[in-house]
């Protein structure tokens, strides 16, 4: 069995080059997609340049936006590419985490754990059919995911939304000048938001959210490539709801992927609970951190830093050798 670490880096060359150290193995490949407005040179210092997908390629990821579908799908495809190059016919898992995330456990345990486990898909599914237990306010997100529409443009973090029964809704995060003149070339899709059906019906799609990060077979990213490129208006109806990153591929999973089984995956990211929202984790942050870390259906953690928790790093090295 492989183990493809598909990895959406943005910044923190130094701990992403630390999380390859680890996890690198002879059962083991890696992928990694730095942002197409990031300088990629930093990470080349560090990490060979065999892992990473080539400048023509690279995709100018956003948060929430269709582009980072498009760069998750993208590493899907470098996968199935690289097995059929190398004409492997074993089972693997295709693990999509972000330079952010660190192992909490060993890369023995890992490969053990889903071979184990395997076949079984990991991703925080939660269709949009069985919310009636679900806090309010959560609800309301989850089904702004496909009842909203927005705008984002490239290179700044300014939104244009429009909601059912609203008008256009210009948000702009402090700090962030106004893109006039992308707004001007952009009318055309803008106003064409007013023409699109708020209920998609005719895909028959069984739509559900999820985080971004998830732990697949190599058997279901080939049914999702599949599919997708049979049905390229999903991707096309990406660009127009609000936050497809967290649930254009998951849907897709959910409607195609019935027979496999499933849980929810294995990054923890519970930060935000403990603090208000914020994710990130420190050396403050030890007792927490060493909690995930004995709980066996945690692999992986968010969100560390090189310097912020530089120490806690070393601490669970120690512990996971």
């Amino acid at each position: 069995m492989k183990i493809s670490y598909c990895i959406l880096a943005y910044n923190d060359p130094e701990l992403l080059s630390r999380a390859i150290k680890k996890l690198d193995g002879s059962n083991v490949d890696f992928f990694v997609h730095v942002q197409k407005s990031v300088d990629i040179k930093p990470f080349l210092k560090l990490i060979p340049k065999k892992y990473f997908i080539a400048d023509d390629e690279r995709i100018d990821t956003i948060w929430g936006d269709i582009s980072c579908v498009k760069a998750s799908l993208l590493l899907m495809k470098k996968v199935i590419e690289k097995n059929m190059n190398e004409n492997r016919h074993g089972g693997g898992y295709f693990v999509l985490v972000s330079n952010s995330d660190y192992p909490i456990k060993s890369n023995s345990y890992i490969y053990s754990y889903l071979l184990k486990n395997n076949p079984r898909n990991y991703f925080a599914f939660l269709s949009l059919e069985n919310l009636d237990s679900c806090e309010k306010n959560f609800k309301k997100l989850c089904f702004a995911n496909i009842n909203n529409y927005w705008i984002s443009f490239h290179n700044t973090k300014f939104k244009i939304e429009i909601k059912p029964f609203s008008f256009v809704r210009p948000r702009c995060f402090k700090g962030q000048k106004i893109p006039w003149k992308e707004i001007f070339y952009n009318f055309p899709k803008i106003f064409k938001f007013f023409f699109i059906p708020k209920k998609i019906r005719n895909l028959n799609l069984d739509w559900c959210v999820s985080e971004t990060w998830m732990e697949l077979t190599y058997s279901t990213i080939g049914k999702v490539v599949e599919y997708i490129e049979k049905n390229p208006c999903i991707m096309e109806i990406g660009k127009y709801i609000h936050n497809p990153e967290e649930c254009i591929l998951q849907t897709v999973i959910n409607t195609i992927e019935k027979e496999i089984p499933r849980q929810d995956y294995l990054v923890n990211c519970e930060m935000r609970t403990i603090k208000n929202g914020s994710l990130e984790i420190t050396d403050n942050d030890t007792d927490f951190v060493f909690a995930k870390l004995k709980d066996p259906n945690w692999l992986f953690m968010r969100k560390f830093s090189s310097d912020k928790s530089k120490f806690l790093l070393e601490m669970i090295d120690m512990e996971t050798k």
